[in-house]
């Protein structure tokens, strides 16, 4: 039986605007981002909105994919998705 986030993550593509969560230096961020890399394990993104700190909109990083995250709150989501 497939859950909504593999099903999610096997939709992913590239220019799809999405949702994305991570830490960084015991900070939580959260921001709206378009898919720039798709690989086996990971998800390359470019930030369309400032998230805080140096995280600024243009800014580009790689997070987990699906079941490749150590957190279920890290990696990328629906955009409908509401911030935690």
């Amino acid at each position: 039986m497939t859950n909504q986030r593999e099903t999610f993550d096997s939709k992913l593509a590239v220019g799809q605007v999405v949702r994305v969560r991570w830490t960084w230096s015991y900070g939580q961020y959260d921001a709206e981002a378009e898919i720039v890399k798709l690989n086996a394990k990971s998800v390359r993104v470019k930030l369309l909105q400032d998230a805080g700190d140096h995280f600024t909109s243009g800014f580009v990083l790689t997070v987990k994919r699906g079941a490749e995250s150590y957190s279920i709150n890290n990696g990328v989501f629906p955009v409908s998705e509401v911030s935690q």
